[in-house]
């Protein structure tokens, strides 16, 4: 989210002692994890002092039929 809400998978944060996001602008800030997922492989971040992150828009789970792959 623009405030600083960050979706990753949990293997990448499971064993760290600290994260740390860098932009694609090179800015670094250092991130909380707020909560992990194991079984499904999510973990949601917060970085601390962002304010102008551009969000990305996931899907419409309502538009989801039986038989399509979702990701």
């Amino acid at each position: 989210t623009s405030d600083g809400y960050i979706l990753t998978n949990n293997h990448v944060i499971e064993d760290a002692d600290s994260v740390e996001i860098i932009t694609s602008n090179d800015e670094t800030y250092s991130a909380e994890v707020v909560a992990t997922e194991p079984d499904a492989d999510l973990a949601l971040l917060k970085a601390e002092g962002v304010t102008n992150l551009r969000p990305v828009i996931l899907g419409d789970s309502s538009a989801v039929r039986p038989g399509q792959d979702v990701f």
